[in-house]
C-alpha cells in the first residue's frame, strides 16, 4: 500500500529530526515501547459502537509508534528494515495459518509448525553470528580502500548473494563474499588474483576449515567476479558472486556508487557507466543474473544508454539532501 510506503518515509524523517534535536529521550527504545503501550490502554477505553473515527485514530497511534521503534532500530543495527519485518511475518503466519484444517487438530498442528520454525531460526542465528566473526575477521582489509569498495560494499555482496543462492552451504557464500574484494586498495587491476592465491595458498581461521573441494569453489568464486570476467564459470558459486558483485539493475545505486569511486567527477561517472552498463557495454552478467533481473536489466542497460550529466547530478543532489 502506498500509505505504508509514505508512512515509512515520515517516520524516516522524523527519525533524522530526533537526532538533530538531540534529545536522549526520544532516541531511547525503552520509551518508545512505554508509549506504544500506554497507546494500547488509550484504544482499549475507545472500543465501542459508533466511535469509528476516535477508534481508528488511537491505533494510528500504536501504528505510527511500530514505524517509529523501527525506524530506531533499524538506525541501529538491530534489524534491517520495515519490509524485511513485513516478509518474515507474512512467511511465519502463512505456514502456521494455511496449515490449519479448522478444527481439532489445529492445536497440535500450530504447535508443530512453531517448532520447525524455531528450530529455523536459531539456524539463522547461527549462521549470522558466523557472518558477523567473517566480516569482523577481514575487515580491515577494506579500510582505506576507495568509497565504493568498502565494508559495506561486501556486506551488500553477501545481503544480494544469500539471497540468489540455492545451491551451497551459505558459510561458502559469506566467504566468497567478503573475500572477493579483500586485496582492492593494495591492487586494483589484480586484486581477484591476489584474492584467488590467499584462498588457495592461506590457512586462516576459516579456510583451513574448507575441504579441497571447498576451497576451490570459493577460490574460484573470488578470482571470476569482476565484470569484465569473460570465461566460463567454474561453478554456480561464482555465478552467484558475480552476480551479487553487479548489484540490482538500480541505475540510481549505480550513479551513487560510481561518483564514490570515481571521487564525484560527473564527467568520468558519465563516460564509465556508458562504457561498463550500457547496452554495448563491458560488463557481463551471469546467467542466473539474467534469469532473475531479465526485465530490469533490460531496462537498466537502455536507461545507462540514455542517461544525461544532467540526470547523473540530480540523482547525487537528491541523495546529498537526503531524498
Amino acid at each position: 500500500m502506498k500509505e505504508i510506503k509514505k508512512l515509512i518515509k515520515l517516520a524516516r524523517y522524523k527519525h533524522k529530526i530526533d537526532i538533530k534535536r538531540g534529545d536522549e529521550k526520544f532516541m531511547d527504545f525503552d520509551w518508545v515501547l512505554q508509549n506504544i503501550v500506554l497507546e494500547i490502554d488509550e484504544v482499549k477505553e475507545e472500543i465501542r459502537v459508533n466511535n469509528t473515527p476516535h477508534l481508528e485514530d488511537e491505533l494510528s497511534d500504536i501504528l505510527w509508534g511500530w514505524m517509529i521503534l523501527v525506524e530506531k532500530l533499524k538506525d541501529g543495527g538491530y534489524i534491517d528494515s520495515h519490509e524485511s519485518i513485513f516478509k518474515r511475518a507474512l512467511k511465519k503466519y502463512e505456514e502456521r495459518i494455511l496449515a490449519l484444517n479448522g478444527d481439532s487438530g489445529d492445536f497440535d498442528i500450530w504447535q508443530s509448525v512453531k517448532k520447525k520454525q524455531k528450530s529455523t531460526l536459531e539456524q539463522e542465528s547461527e549462521l549470522n553470528r558466523f557472518r558477523d566473526e567473517v566480516r569482523e575477521y577481514y575487515k580491515d582489509y577494506y579500510e582505506n580502500s576507495d568509497e565504493a569498495h568498502l565494508i559495506d560494499h561486501a556486506d551488500s555482496v553477501c545481503d544480494l548473494a544469500l539471497k540468489i543462492n540455492k545451491d551451497y552451504d551459505e558459510k561458502l557464500v559469506i566467504l566468497s563474499s567478503y573475500l572477493h574484494d579483500m586485496f582492492n586498495k593494495k591492487d586494483r587491476k589484480n586484486h581477484n588474483k591476489l584474492a584467488y592465491e590467499y584462498v588457495i595458498n592461506c590457512d586462516d581461521k576459516f579456510l583451513i576449515e574448507l575441504s579441497n573441494e571447498e576451497r576451490m569453489l570459493v577460490a574460484h568464486a573470488v578470482l571470476e567476479h569482476r565484470a569484465s570476467f569473460k570465461g566460463v564459470y567454474y561453478s554456480k558459486l561464482s555465478e552467484i558472486i558475480s552476480s551479487a558483485d553487479r548489484g540490482l539493475p538500480d541505475l540510481d545505486f549505480i550513479v551513487k556508487r560510481s561518483m564514490k569511486f570515481n571521487n564525484q567527477n560527473a564527467d568520468n561517472v558519465y563516460e564509465h557507466i556508458k562504457d561498463k552498463y550500457g547496452t554495448s557495454g563491458y560488463a557481463t552478467y551471469p546467467k542466473i543474473y539474467q534469469d532473475i533481473f531479465s526485465d530490469e536489466l533490460h531496462r537498466f542497460q537502455k536507461l545507462a544508454d540514455e542517461i544525461t550529466k544532467e540526470q547523473i547530478l540530480e540523482i547525487c543532489k537528491e541523495e546529498n539532501s537526503g531524498e
